[in-house]
């Protein structure tokens, strides 16, 4: 099958309480303003070229051809492709708390606990159940989305909806092409769903995780000591972790690449970059960014 050579990549510069008082590396770029958004890879729909009026966002989300940004004041700003209505942020929308981007789709969770979705609903991944209240996280993929109950366990929308039984003590959840991740409070790893590259595989006495990540079939986790395990698909180096990575605080995955923030605010990335989606420009001071890369299926990341 063709591959569309789109990737994505978005940092946002904010000095976060992990960061605050870093001075900048000697030699290197002055760290980024509060709330200022870059972005590189390929721009075929516009999705990275950042509004120039957007200075106070503080999440992001990277779809298959578009982004969004959530606001200071609650508010969703989002840009590039719009086939599907998918940067169509409904003009009521407020009180947000985060966001994630799918394949022409877009998800919006709000302070009250409700999820909020808009623009194409292949197999119904933008048909958010009635049932769900009081969520606490969301998670886009390439045709589903996912969501962490109050309680725990996990909510799933849309194709590949096979959620293990008896998963419970949820506190993230990440989403790939086909394949779901779950982060449980003591620090687990749970993964289901399509397991053509191992992909759901979580290598045996993986523990005291922080954060995971979902890509196109690859999976990846940070653990407590700051080293970063990655496991499924690696035909263009995307589970090969860098011998030199230390400091990471943070990770992201996209289709077939995967990056690592770092403690001083740096970003290190590995795997394909036939668009450049792992030439990360030279800048200092992140402490967030999402990653998302589309080929006959795109995958939904989050971050």
């Amino acid at each position: 099958m063709t591959r569309d050579l789109f990737a994505l990549s978005v940092l946002l510069g904010l000095v976060a309480p992990i960061l605050a008082g870093l001075s900048p590396i000697h030699g290197e770029v002055p760290p980024l303003p509060a709330g200022i958004v870059v972005a590189w890879g390929r721009n075929n729909a516009g999705q990275t070229a950042v509004p120039i009026d957007l200075t106070d966002a503080t999440a992001i989300a990277a779809g298959a051809t578009h982004s969004a940004a959530l606001r200071v004041d609650g508010t969703v700003v989002a840009w590039g492709a719009n086939e599907s209505g998918q940067t169509n942020v409904p003009p009521w929308l407020s009180g947000v708390t985060a966001v994630a981007a799918g394949q022409g789709y877009t998800i919006a969770l709000k302070s009250d606990g409700s999820v909020v979705s808009w623009g194409y609903n292949v197999y119904g991944a933008n048909r958010v159940p009635s049932t769900l209240k009081s969520i606490r996280a969301i998670a886009a993929g390439y045709d589903f989305a996912l969501a962490v109950n109050e309680d725990g366990t996990v909510s799933q929308w849309g194709h590949h909806t096979n959620v293990p039984p008896n998963l419970s003590n949820v506190t993230s959840v990440s989403a790939g092409n086909a394949h779901s991740l779950a982060l449980t409070h003591d620090g687990v790893v749970v993964a289901w769903g399509d397991n053509t590259f191992n992909q759901t595989n979580v290598p045996k006495g993986l523990g005291r995780v922080l954060a995971i990540a979902a890509g196109g079939a690859h999976s990846a986790a940070l653990t407590a000591d700051g080293t970063v395990v990655a496991w499924g698909e690696n035909s263009s180096g995307q589970t090969s972790i860098p011998l030199d990575l230390d400091g990471v605080i943070a990770i992201a995955a996209g289709q077939a690449f995967t990056t690592a923030l770092k403690f001083d605010g740096t970003i290190a990335a590995w795997g394909v970059s036939y668009a450049g989606q792992t030439n990360v420009p030279a800048i200092h001071g992140a402490t967030a960014w999402a990653c998302f890369d589309k080929t006959d299926r795109e995958k939904g990341v989050l971050r």
